[in-house]
């Protein structure tokens, strides 16, 4: 190869770099969507991050509420609010109906009660028992 190829040959290597640095460089619309898709990664793990910081974890404790109760053809319906105080997720609730003797009369299982949620659960009776009570008697951790 003679000298003056070589030149030549240097100076198309020379302007393919030129044309491939210019096909390289970032748009402003580039530029624009790379800090705005950074922005959005940036709130999403600040804010994951501070819910594991500083979110409170309460175990579950429940509150039972016996609603008014309800009589149809002899059959008496007594529907007792069940609340997760807790902010943890119970499974398997169990609750239980007692007499005024404290013996245990029924029971009602709930699969699943999450941090704060509230379910109704319904006790059928063949006849009226005044002084009843409701309880969770147990539950397990999902």
């Amino acid at each position: 190869m003679s000298g003056d190829e070589r030149g030549r040959d240097r100076q198309q290597r020379k302007r393919d770099g030129e044309d491939n640095e210019e096909a390289h460089k970032r748009s402003a619309a580039e530029w624009t969507m790379l800090a705005v898709s950074a922005a959005v990664l940036l709130v999403v793990v600040v804010a994951v991050a501070w819910l594991w910081l500083a979110g409170e974890s309460r175990p579950p404790a429940f509150s039972t509420t016996a609603r008014p109760i309800r009589e149809v053809s002899g059959t008496v319906y007594v529907p007792v609010e069940v609340r997760n105080e807790g902010t943890r997720t119970a499974a398997g609730v169990q609750v239980v109906m007692e007499g005024p003797d404290g013996k245990e009369l029924a029971d009602q299982r709930i699969d699943f009660l999450s941090g704060g949620e509230t379910t109704t659960v319904t006790f059928v009776l063949p006849e009226p028992r005044p002084g009843l009570g409701f309880a969770v008697s147990s539950y397990q951790r999902p």
